[in-house]
């Protein structure tokens, strides 16, 4: 009876019914979050964590926090992806859609991963695991989900993805394109 179907007129509705994430994190808040592995010494002070597990754990947070990299690209992050550059440490990997990118590695975060590789030289592939079998991207979310716990943040509020968004956001307000 209608000359035209009206649901194509219509535009995409917008989802109000969901609740707002939060979309980044400040740098406060942030900092937070990377020491949230660290460990009370008697005198109540932080150092960096003494066990395997949370080595791993702090070192994962710091490199999604420092590459902006998603959770399953952090995940299947293997030492023959990174290569030293005359600017520092520098990745190569492939992202969404195939895309190959190299991206340059912050100093902080590549004197961690080389000191990390220096102490496990005999594991070959994935970066985070003593066998070097690459971990499911579920790893990865739990261990920021655990971070944000440690670090009195909701864990509804802190996800793989906001990192990306924090790391993008903070660059954005210090001048970076």
């Amino acid at each position: 009876l209608l000359a035209q179907e009206p649901a194509r007129t219509l535009q995409k509705c917008p989802r109000v019914d969901r609740p707002k994430k939060t979309p980044w994190l400040d740098a406060e808040r942030l900092a937070r979050f990377i020491c949230a592995f660290d460990e009370p010494t008697a005198t109540g002070e932080l150092r960096a964590p003494t066990s395997w597990r949370g080595r791993r754990n702090a070192l994962l947070v710091l490199t999604l926090a420092g590459l902006g990299l998603r959770r399953t690209e952090v995940a299947g992050l293997t030492w023959a992806m990174f290569a030293r550059t005359p600017r520092g440490l520098a990745i190569s990997t492939t992202v969404k859609g195939g895309k190959e990118i190299t991206v340059g590695v912050p100093p902080t975060l590549a004197a961690a991963l080389v000191a990390w590789r220096d102490e496990h030289p005999h594991v070959i592939g994935s970066i985070w695991t003593r066998t070097g079998k690459a971990p499911a991207g579920d790893l990865v979310y739990e261990v920021v989900k655990a971070a944000a716990v440690l670090a009195g943040i909701p864990a509804g509020e802190v996800t793989p993805h906001a990192l990306r968004r924090t790391l993008a956001t903070l660059a954005s307000l210090a001048g970076t394109d």
